[in-house]
């Protein structure tokens, strides 16, 4: 199991690069964090200071976090670079200990195939 802020941040990431949730749009308070995730109050608050830390979000006293323009792409570039040094480190581990790149190919194909299956009911 992962840290729950992390896994908070990365659900509210995914939804502005899906586009859930747009630029300028109101994200959750910290109330319907708590309960949309399970999360206490420090937690959520941790959420939220991150994102905004990130420059993902601002607030606005006494109204909310809206999500800052033009963080879609700039989120989904950073999160793609970071899957494609995931991905980069996974192949060269598995070709260091001798699986060939035929394995690799189907286990990557595969795992695309379950995500898919998992996935289509978001």
């Amino acid at each position: 199991m992962g840290c729950k802020w992390l896994e908070a941040k990365r659900a509210i990431e995914r939804d502005i690069v899906v586009g859930n949730i747009s630029a300028g749009a109101q994200i959750p308070t910290i109330e319907q964090l708590v309960i949309k995730y399970g999360i206490g109050r420090t937690t959520a608050q941790r959420v939220l200071d991150e994102l905004e830390k990130d420059g993902l979000i601002m607030r606005k006293p006494g109204k909310g976090c809206y999500v800052r323009p033009f963080v879609k792409e700039r989120v989904r570039g950073k999160r793609e670079a970071e899957a494609k040094d995931g991905i980069i480190q996974s192949v060269s581990s598995a070709l260091d200990i001798g699986i060939d790149a035929k394995e690799i190919e189907k286990t990557v194909a595969e795992t695309v195939r379950t995500w898919k299956r998992q996935t289509q009911g978001r």
